[in-house]
């Protein structure tokens, strides 16, 4: 949402901090999905995956607890080898619901393609990945759209750095903003 924003209102932003993000819409959201789902079918045990497979299911005929389900278990799975001690809380997804995620999906789907490079934008941008995010190939999509901005790999880190390496996010994101400032 904060490149379609960004995109649609640049003059509305004074600075872009995008931290593992997905890589775009439209056809490049569907590349996504499908890398998306090779990561949690690799880092999953059998069951596991299939029990996504199941509440994604669930969630898409509308069931509010099913997608609860299924993100706390891609949490649990996201966590699993850079914060095995973080505590993922089903009751932290009580405010998921079906209908959103379900009306969302399509629209970013049909949206059309975010530019492919952005040159020269009135404002900082900062992109961050974890080197061993669930976006992989992809990543470069996003990395290549802003040639201008400034990037950080954060080191033993997955798809939530703010949690797997919380020292060095909180470094960079305050090194960012004093300089964007």
């Amino acid at each position: 949402y904060a490149q379609i924003y960004a995109h649609a209102h640049p003059e509305r932003i004074l600075s872009l901090w995008l931290s593992s993000p997905s890589s775009g819409t439209n056809t490049v959201w569907k590349d996504v999905e499908t890398e998306v789902l090779a990561y949690n079918q690799t880092h999953s045990t059998g069951w596991e995956f299939l029990k996504m497979g199941i509440y994604s299911l669930f969630g898409m005929l509308g069931s509010d607890w099913a997608y609860q389900k299924m993100f706390h278990l891609v949490l649990v799975v996201y966590n699993r080898k850079h914060a095995p001690d973080v505590e993922i809380d089903l009751d932290d997804f009580k405010a998921v619901k079906a209908d959103p995620i379900n009306k969302t999906r399509p629209a970013i789907q049909n949206y059309k393609p975010l530019p492919e490079i952005v040159k020269d934008t009135e404002f900082q941008i900062m992109l961050t990945y974890g080197d061993a995010d669930i976006y992989g190939a992809s990543r470069e999509k996003s990395l290549g759209r802003y040639p201008s901005a400034k990037t950080h790999i954060f080191k033993d880190c997955g798809h939530i750095p703010w949690l797997h390496n919380p020292d060095a996010f909180n470094t960079i994101l305050h090194e960012f903003y004093m300089l964007s400032e």
